[in-house]
Protein backbone atom coordinates (compact mmCIF):
# COMPACT_ATOMS: atom_id res chain seq x y z
CA UNK A 1 0.00 0.00 0.00
CA UNK A 2 1.58 3.68 -0.81
CA UNK A 3 2.22 6.02 1.69
CA UNK A 4 0.30 9.56 2.12
CA UNK A 5 3.45 11.15 1.15
CA UNK A 6 4.52 8.78 -2.03
CA UNK A 7 0.54 9.24 -3.00
CA UNK A 8 0.72 13.33 -2.44
CA UNK A 9 4.06 13.16 -4.60
CA UNK A 10 2.23 11.15 -7.63
CA UNK A 11 -0.87 14.18 -7.47
CA UNK A 12 1.50 16.41 -7.42
CA UNK A 13 3.28 14.95 -10.83
CA UNK A 14 0.03 15.10 -12.40
CA UNK A 15 -1.02 18.23 -11.39
CA UNK A 16 2.50 19.36 -12.99
CA UNK A 17 1.85 17.25 -16.26
CA UNK A 18 -1.78 18.53 -16.78
CA UNK A 19 -0.48 22.70 -16.53
CA UNK A 20 2.37 21.79 -18.79
CA UNK A 21 0.21 19.72 -21.49
CA UNK A 22 -2.63 22.98 -21.10
CA UNK A 23 0.07 25.28 -21.93
CA UNK A 24 1.06 23.85 -24.73
CA UNK A 25 -2.01 23.41 -26.36
CA UNK A 26 -2.48 27.22 -25.66
CA UNK A 27 0.40 28.45 -26.60
CA UNK A 28 -0.53 29.22 -30.23
CA UNK A 29 -3.75 31.44 -28.76
CA UNK A 30 -1.30 32.84 -26.33
CA UNK A 31 1.50 33.90 -28.84
CA UNK A 32 -0.19 33.92 -31.89
CA UNK A 33 3.22 34.61 -33.64
CA UNK A 34 5.27 31.32 -31.93
CA UNK A 35 7.58 31.51 -34.80
CA UNK A 36 8.69 35.41 -33.72
CA UNK A 37 9.17 33.86 -30.30
CA UNK A 38 11.31 30.97 -31.93
CA UNK A 39 13.32 33.22 -34.09
CA UNK A 40 14.45 35.40 -30.98
CA UNK A 41 15.14 32.73 -28.87
CA UNK A 42 17.57 31.04 -31.23
CA UNK A 43 18.98 34.73 -32.01
CA UNK A 44 19.53 35.60 -28.04
CA UNK A 45 20.61 31.99 -27.51
CA UNK A 46 22.73 30.78 -30.72
CA UNK A 47 24.38 28.24 -28.08
CA UNK A 48 20.98 26.84 -27.18
CA UNK A 49 19.59 26.35 -30.56
CA UNK A 50 19.54 23.30 -30.79
CA UNK A 51 17.73 22.59 -28.06
CA UNK A 52 14.65 25.04 -28.61
CA UNK A 53 14.71 23.69 -31.98
CA UNK A 54 14.16 19.98 -31.42
CA UNK A 55 11.95 20.71 -28.47
CA UNK A 56 9.83 22.90 -30.22
CA UNK A 57 9.63 20.58 -33.33
CA UNK A 58 9.24 17.89 -30.56
CA UNK A 59 5.86 19.57 -29.30
CA UNK A 60 4.93 20.46 -33.14
CA UNK A 61 4.57 16.52 -33.17
CA UNK A 62 2.85 16.15 -30.16
CA UNK A 63 0.76 19.04 -29.80
CA UNK A 64 -1.64 19.44 -32.82
CA UNK A 65 -2.69 22.92 -32.86
CA UNK A 66 0.86 23.64 -33.28
CA UNK A 67 2.42 23.98 -36.89
CA UNK A 68 5.63 22.66 -37.45
CA UNK A 69 6.38 24.85 -40.49
CA UNK A 70 7.11 27.72 -38.66
CA UNK A 71 9.99 26.00 -36.96
CA UNK A 72 11.79 24.45 -39.50
CA UNK A 73 11.74 27.46 -41.73
CA UNK A 74 12.85 29.85 -38.59
CA UNK A 75 15.89 27.05 -37.59
CA UNK A 76 16.75 27.01 -41.84
CA UNK A 77 16.49 31.13 -41.88
CA UNK A 78 19.26 30.80 -38.73
CA UNK A 79 21.20 28.09 -38.83
CA UNK A 80 23.10 26.47 -41.87
CA UNK A 81 20.86 24.69 -43.99
CA UNK A 82 23.11 20.82 -42.12
CA UNK A 83 22.20 21.67 -38.49
CA UNK A 84 18.45 22.79 -39.01
CA UNK A 85 18.04 19.62 -41.03
CA UNK A 86 19.40 17.45 -38.26
CA UNK A 87 17.56 19.40 -36.04
CA UNK A 88 14.28 19.70 -37.16
CA UNK A 89 14.77 15.58 -38.02
CA UNK A 90 15.95 15.00 -34.17
CA UNK A 91 12.51 16.83 -32.83
CA UNK A 92 10.10 15.22 -35.40
CA UNK A 93 11.35 12.20 -35.01
CA UNK A 94 11.43 12.13 -30.93
CA UNK A 95 7.88 13.21 -31.51
CA UNK A 96 6.97 10.93 -33.52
Amino acid sequence: MESKESKGAQNLWWIAGTVLIAAVFLLPFVLPDYRAFVERLIRDYPAGAPRVIIFMRFFTVVAAPLSGAPVGFASMALLPWQEAFLYNFLGGFAGG
